[in-house]
């Protein structure tokens, strides 16, 4: 399994669209319920191109890690070179089965900060 595969065109469109208003509100509002605290440990599943983890490493601080995982190898090159050094642009993948059924799947992982190896969320 190769993972979701998005054109630049589709990712950037995603991007624009994790820009829109309504979205950045939605996002405002998970970070509100959310109530994070500096030092914790985040993880972050389906993270997409990232907005979601920058805004919970500006919480979680340098003793906190925020670790977001995506399907896409595109919207993970998207946030790193959005992002720069806030995302590590490290990945691992492992192959382990799903289900039972023999298939497999991937785990990509995008760290911001620094990465523990337990999650508070």
């Amino acid at each position: 399994m190769s993972g979701l595969k998005f054109s630049e065109e589709a990712a950037r469109k995603l991007e624009r669209l994790h820009l829109t208003k309504d979205v950045v509100a939605q996002r405002s509002e998970t970070m509100k319920q959310l109530a994070l605290s500096q030092g914790e440990r985040v993880l972050d599943v389906g993270c997409g191109p990232g907005f979601l983890c920058e805004s919970m490493a500006d919480i979680v601080g340098r003793y906190g890690a925020v670790i977001g995982i995506d399907i896409s190898d595109d919207l993970i090159e998207l946030c790193r070179r959005r992002s720069g050094q806030r995302c590590s642009g490290r990945q691992r993948r492992r192959r382990r089965p799903l289900g039972g059924r023999g298939k497999t799947g991937r785990r990509h992982r995008r760290s911001f900060n620094s990465p523990g190896s337990q999650r508070d969320v």
